[in-house]
């Protein structure tokens, strides 16, 4: 009861004091609107730059002319830290005294490419970890910036090409609407995929293929939803960190996208329009193919229609050739593709809230004239403030995308393949030279699919007390597609010949018949996320950052798929409505739980030693594999901080070493044993009258994520007072635990192989960027980067369980690839020709066609893998008078092998080279040629595919605000760009970045059609 009575009398005075102290709070505070401007070294305004009030959330964005303003409340008097920075530059505080009024305060900022205290996303758990306290290497690009700058950039991959060491970018084609895939350090596995994870404002993103109908390799990548211009940065983060954060997912590493926002305290709208317009064309190699004209030939070319061969022979002296390079020839073959952009985006907030709204729209046609792209895409990110200790953004993004895909590359009734597989002058059942299919039945293919994604992120941080932090993030990503091929009956084909022989249905029976298949995928991505941070400061100098949380993902794929064909003349070609119809049904379902907890222990704020430790479960692993576990260490020293540490020239430098373990889990029910039914015939009149089953997977329950182990040593330097900035990385890791493939036992009745978590695969090699700033005047800035990767790759060990190596991809008569312990993943091996003891080319008995006998080509080599070993970018950019900014990229990548299935094809199987058309003018050389050509052995058309290519160039102008104030615009940019402009190679195929599958093993270019040059125009008006 005294408890009661004294708890009362607590409360009441509590109470008391609030409604006496309330008013006196109240009236104390009062709004200060703080204006300014910020400026670089020379005076030059400086564009996007943040000011904030420390320790806070409120701040601002400057404008085109450096200019910024904010509204601050609090109590007058009180006495606040204002702090400027921006990408690229230094930070400089400021300190200001509220007056409930307005003020005025300046700030000048030094260009600076090193940048210790920059906050990073991606490595700390919660995501406000400075770049000083990481002991890994994580790379940022500033995105604004680059698309900004290049309006040729119109994916998330084309903005990770050349910018980050260590960051494969692997082309597969040039189609519109297609994507190239993305490895980071390496191929780290033979069945688990290699493909790093997408993170987007803090959730997980699928970034895998949305291709569904294959047209020769080529495929979309989901990543294509969001858009450039709605980008802040991306982080790439390839080591051991990724251990704590993302654990059975992260062995491939991690590319984390920041959407644009708004600040809380902008006082102002800003509205930003674009519109680019641009053209692209096809840039690769075209060939001149050769047919020589024989006597027969051209008696054949003057017979009727029905019987001659050879019409293109006509007139011509027997013994000559006729040429014919269709691409360049054809005008139905080839079209200059057409690029429109329109983006419209508004930036703004109050005191405690901020916001960002953009909306896009893509239209853009391939340089085929059935293939085309477009993409409908808006954004709403919103930041609200209640409190000094409580804040929550919310992310939404939704974008439409439709994409028409030709028959190209390596299809077998493709555009490219049919031209430059053409045999001049011949008449084939759809037109004269080309090989099966003309342009105007490959134009009439319909391959599309239609994606509508929802991306839905939130986050919440709530700090009670300055020593206890919160961050709970949630969110989805749903993406429901639509994916079709179409075939419109064939009434002229069906009426010739109504059993379609001869040639007359162009894709065949049954598609003449009228045929619809579709497939509607519906992908669901969940992401639940619970971090909470405790800091403390301990005695004699130390710091200690407490870490610990859970996060949730769970992933949901199925689709519904249906065929119809044999539809009626004139009727309705729904599904279900063709004479016959099939369909099917699958799913899949896989989720992962992980609790972490990380420790890091800082000393004066420049050495930091870090350990973390993460748990996770995933329901793919097997019955008897209940967890992994991810460990990491780490250390970070900022050495130049120390009071010895007195080196000339030197401003800032920092060691760093870091371990850790990732994993990457295996696919959904690939631990489980299955069966699938089959019908039973057990009386003997040999009726079913009976249900059974058949062995399908063997299972494993011992199955679990494959385990990459890494560790990384690097530093980072700035020179000459910020205008050299080094940062250098060694790592090495090795993938542990490998899934590989072991024959199933005979006796078990399962056919085929079973996965083993027993091999080992080893990634190694280093990261180099220097950036420097030559010259820096008021009216001349040079900025040069440059990004330098090493890389070797290894398949260790099978772990004992097989000796023989894996054929895998294709094997091509006389070339194949293995993968084989101590060798790259896929390599390359090829035929060449055997010699005798002197050293001469080994013959066998003439011939007809081999005057001196065919070359003996049975000695096997074997080449490299389709990983380049050495990369290098050079980035460079120029400001002249303020005004004018211009700039260009030169990429050059050596080491990677490939075969030119294009040259084997048209030289061996076609003979449409003049080298393997012998007349009876040729000498012996020319016989040495062809002989080698044709039977010298498979290695031959392996080639290297070592090139350098000036990647962008790019040129801007700002509009004087002199002259576009008059029109009520705050500023105008007037850009133009260009992408692949030009490529140096002594490969002979048609570009040596294509690949002609969606496969890391897959070394083969066949007929692609090469990545595309760009030339982009566009303007920029801000309000």
């Amino acid at each position: 009861m005294m408890f009661s009575v004294r708890m009362r009398s607590i409360l009441s005075l509590a109470a008391a004091a609030l409604l006496l102290g309330a008013p006196v709070a109240l009236s104390a505070q009062a709004r200060t609107t703080i204006s300014g401007s910020v400026r670089g070294p020379n005076g030059q305004p400086v564009s996007s730059a943040r000011v904030v009030v420390s320790g806070t959330t409120t701040g601002a964005l400057t404008d085109q002319s450096g200019a910024y303003r904010l509204a601050v409340t609090g109590a007058t008097g009180t006495t606040i830290t204002l702090r400027a920075s921006a990408i690229g530059y230094g930070s400089q505080a400021a300190t200001v005294t509220l007056n409930g009024a307005a003020l005025t305060q300046n700030f000048q900022i030094t260009e600076q490419a090193l940048a210790l205290d920059a906050v990073v996303v991606t490595g700390s758990p919660t995501g406000q970890a400075t770049r000083r306290e990481v002991p890994n290497s994580v790379s940022t690009i500033q995105t604004a910036d680059v698309v900004d700058n290049n309006a040729s950039i119109n994916n998330v991959t084309a903005v990770l090409q050349s910018r980050v060491p260590g960051v494969q970018v692997m082309t597969q084609s040039g189609t519109e609407g297609t994507s190239p895939r993305v490895r980071i350090r390496g191929i780290s596995s033979i069945n688990a995929g290699s493909a790093p994870i997408y993170v987007i404002d803090g959730v997980r993103m699928n970034g895998a293929s949305q291709t569904i109908f294959g047209v020769g390799g080529a495929s979309q990548s989901a990543s294509d939803a969001v858009h450039p211009s709605d980008i802040e940065s991306i982080e790439v983060i390839k080591g051991p960190a990724a251990s704590t954060l993302y654990g059975a997912d992260a062995a491939n590493g991690v590319i984390s996208i920041t959407t644009k926002k708004g600040r809380a305290g902008q006082q102002r709208v800003q509205v930003q329009s674009r519109v680019s317009y641009g053209e692209q064309e096809f840039h690769g190699r075209t060939f001149t193919n050769y047919t020589l004209c024989t006597k027969g030939r051209v008696d054949s070319a003057g017979f009727n229609i029905v019987n001659r061969t050879y019409p293109g022979c006509s007139g011509v002296t027997p013994g000559q050739f006729i040429t014919a390079d269709l691409l360049r020839q054809d005008p139905k073959a080839l079209r200059t593709g057409h690029l429109r952009t329109y983006s419209l985006n508004a930036t703004g907030g109050g005191e405690r809230f901020g916001f960002f709204l953009s909306g896009n729209w893509d239209d853009n046609d391939g340089v085929t004239y059935n293939n085309e792209f477009s993409r409908i895409s808006g954004r709403a990110n919103f930041t609200v403030t209640p409190s000094d200790k409580l804040d929550a953004n919310v992310n939404l993004g939704y974008s439409r995308t439709e994409n028409q895909l030709p028959l190209s590359d390596n299809a077998s009734l493709g555009l490219t393949r049919n031209a430059n597989r053409a045999t001049p002058g011949r008449l084939n059942p759809f037109g004269v030279s080309w090989l099966g299919l003309s342009p105007t039945e490959i134009n009439a293919f319909d391959n599309s699919t239609e994606a509508d994604r929802f991306l839905l992120s939130g986050i919440v941080r709530w700090q009670p007390f300055t020593w206890f932090q919160n961050r709970l993030a949630g969110g989805f990503d749903y993406n429901s597609r639509t994916s079709q091929e179409f075939y419109a009956r064939d009434e002229i084909g069906l009426a010739q010949n109504p059993q379609c022989q001869a040639g007359r249905c162009p894709y065949g029976a049954l598609q003449a018949t009228g045929l619809r298949q579709q497939i509607r995928p519906l992908d669901r991505l969940y992401t639940v996320d619970y971090a909470g941070t405790i800091s403390n400061d301990l005695p004699r100098d130390f710091s200690s950052t407490l870490t610990f949380g859970s996060q949730l993902i769970s992933t949901r794929f199925g689709y519904i798929q249906g065929t119809s064909y044999g539809f009626a003349p004139g009727s309705v070609t729904l599904l279900g409505t063709g004479s016959t119809n099939t369909g099917n049904e699958t799913y899949q379902d896989q989720r992962t739980i992980g609790f972490f907890a990380q420790e890091t222990v800082g000393w004066r704020d420049r050495l930091f030693l870090t350990a973390g430790l993460r748990n996770d479960r995933n329901s793919a692993f097997g019955a008897d594999q209940e967890y992994a576990l991810y460990p990491k260490l780490g250390a970070s020293y900022v050495i130049s901080e120390e009071p010895f540490f007195n080196v000339p020239g030197v401003d800032q430098f920092r060691i760093r070493a870091a371990w850790g373990r990732a994993g990457n889990a295996p696919a959904p029910y690939s631990a489980e044993q299955t069966f699938v039914p089959n019908p039973v015939i057990i009386n003997e009149a040999g009726a079913v009258v009976g249900q059974g089953f058949l062995a399908n997977t063997y299972g494993n329950p011992n199955l679990t994520a494959e385990q990459g182990e890494e560790y990384e040593l690097g530093f980072d330097g700035s020179l000459l007072n910020g205008r050299i900035a080094l940062d250098f990385t060694y790592y090495n890791k090795t993938t542990n635990d490998a899934l590989i493939p072991v024959p199933n036992p005979p006796s078990g009745g399962f056919a085929g192989s079973v996965n083993q978590n027993v091999g080992e695969i080893n990634n190694r090699g280093t990261e180099l960027t220097l950036s420097v700033l030559p010259i820096e005047t008021r009216n001349f800035t040079w900025e040069s980067r440059i990004a330098h990767a090493t890389l070797k790759n290894e398949l260790v060990s099978f772990g004992g369980v097989r000796s023989d190596p894996i054929i895998s991809g294709f094997s091509v008569a006389g070339t194949g690839v293995i993968l084989g312990e101590g060798r790259p993943l896929g390599t390359l091996f090829g035929t060449v020709p055997s010699r005798g003891a002197n050293g001469e080319i080994l013959r066998g008995a003439p011939t007809a066609t081999y005057r001196r006998g065919p070359i003996i080509a049975n000695d096997t080599v074997y080449y490299g893998g389709s990983l380049p070993t050495r990369t290098l970018s050079w980035d460079n950019s120029f400001r002249v008078f303020r005004n004018l900014r211009f700039g260009f990229q030169l990429d050059r990548q050596t080491g990677a092998y490939q075969l030119n299935l294009t040259r084997r094809t048209r030289t061996v199987g076609d003979l449409l080279v003049k080298e393997v058309l012998l007349t009876s003018e040729s000498t012996a050389a020319d016989t040495l040629v062809h002989d080698m050509l044709r039977t010298g052995g498979g290695g031959q058309y392996i080639e290297s595919t070592d090139f350098v290519k000036l990647r962008e160039i790019s040129a801007s102008y700002v509009v004087p605000t002199r002259f576009t104030q008059r029109f009520g615009t705050e500023g105008v940019v007037v850009s133009l760009s260009g992408r692949n402009l030009s490529t140096w190679t002594d490969y002979t195929g048609v570009d040596p970045e294509v690949n002609a599958d969606n496969s890391d093993f897959l070394l083969a270019e066949t007929n692609a059609v090469p990545p595309t040059r760009r030339i982009t125009a566009s303007i920029t008006v801000r309000f």
